[in-house]
């Protein structure tokens, strides 16, 4: 799966999480999105967690800075 096809997985999840239409793209961060705060993060995970159905490794999630590096663990576990 490409970054393509995960960032159209992730837009609903994002849409769901923030209550809120992004502009969803590898770059974008807490500091783009107003409800992205650590609860928020939590619920994300635990969202994307149980769409590409595996789990992050707790130093994992402390490393996730922005929707980039989310999709790279992602691509790592799916393949």
């Amino acid at each position: 799966m490409d970054n393509k096809q995960i960032l159209n997985k992730l837009r609903p999840i994002y849409k769901e999480i923030f209550r809120e239409d992004i502009n969803l793209s590898l770059t974008t961060s807490p500091n783009d999105i107003g409800s992205w705060d650590s609860l928020n993060h939590i619920l994300l995970i635990k969202r994307i967690e149980e769409e590409f159905q595996f789990e992050f490794d707790l130093f994992e999630v402390i490393e996730l800075k922005n929707t980039g590096d989310i999709v790279n663990t992602i691509q790592k576990y799916l393949s």
